[in-house]
């Protein structure tokens, strides 16, 4: 069975085969960031952190209202849970959080994908 060419999305917005010469890049954009999280010392509570996030690929631009998917670098202690995650400026990510627990946590490196 031969190997058959990707169907992508024309410019009219019809299904079609990847021409030749033509190429697909990856769909999504990569970030990173450190962020500084909340010290959540209610018993039930919330807080917010604003970090930067520097691009995978240089030049790249993280715009605010970007639709994004945040992936902490280490688990998050039981109780302490991500509510939002938007940009809110030029490679600027905010991120809400909700606690059931009284939690203090330091700085945590988080990836951040743009969904392009």
């Amino acid at each position: 069975m031969a190997a058959r060419k990707p169907i992508v999305i024309g410019a009219d917005g019809l299904p079609q085969q990847l021409q030749a010469g033509d190429t697909i890049s990856g769909p999504h954009a990569f970030f990173t960031g450190s962020a500084n999280l909340p010290a959540i010392t209610l018993l039930i509570g919330n807080g917010t952190s604003t970090f930067a996030v520097t691009p995978r690929v240089t030049g790249d631009v993280l715009v605010a209202g970007e639709p994004i998917v945040v992936s902490p670098g280490v688990a998050l202690p039981a109780g302490l849970n991500i509510a939002y995650a938007i940009v809110t400026g030029q490679n600027t990510v905010q991120i809400a959080f909700s606690a059931a627990v009284a939690i203090t946590v330091s700085s945590v490196a988080w990836t951040v994908v743009a969904l392009r």
